[in-house]
């Protein structure tokens, strides 16, 4: 027995999916923001990134049968992987201009971390967050309905 499922909802499965990933890679790479390196490596990857993620379903010539769900769904899952500098360059840009002891002089004027978090971090990278978020959202649901359109195409 074989679930079908509308357009709408394989496209909103599929974008939710993509945003999925990317989340998760952004929050890993948010780890490494305070490091230069990987602060040039996701500047210069991620424009390239993007136009490679939307060229996926041609380059893997994805058609939807009941057979190949699990590739699209791990089309998505990689775009979602190449859609993450979208989500996690916001932030990291203000991160890495903040200055390093910012954070030890809340804690030495008797900040605990959740307080840290929640009167440091979160004024400092609200819109950036936002931002990020809102940006992939928007490229995670145009990802998905390219993959879809493509994956619903007749086979020549």
């Amino acid at each position: 027995m074989t679930l079908h499922l509308s357009p709408d909802l394989t496209i909103l499965l599929h974008a939710t999916v993509t945003l999925m990933a990317a989340a998760a890679a952004a929050a890993i790479s948010l780890m490494f923001a305070r490091k230069n390196y990987w602060l040039t490596i996701s500047i210069a990857l991620w424009i390239p990134a993007i136009i490679i993620a939307f060229q996926i379903p041609l380059f893997l010539n994805v058609h939807e049968t009941d057979t190949s769900r699990l590739l699209t769904l791990s089309v998505s899952l990689l775009q979602g992987l190449l859609l993450s500098p979208t989500l996690g360059l916001p932030a990291m840009m203000a991160l890495s201009n903040a200055h390093p002891d910012l954070s030890r002089t809340a804690k030495g004027l008797g900040a605990d971390s959740f307080e840290r978090i929640r009167f440091l971090w979160l004024p400092l990278l609200r819109k950036r967050l936002l931002f990020g978020f809102a940006s992939g959202t928007l490229l995670a649901g145009l990802m998905a309905h390219t993959l879809i359109s493509y994956a619903y195409q007749p086979v020549p």
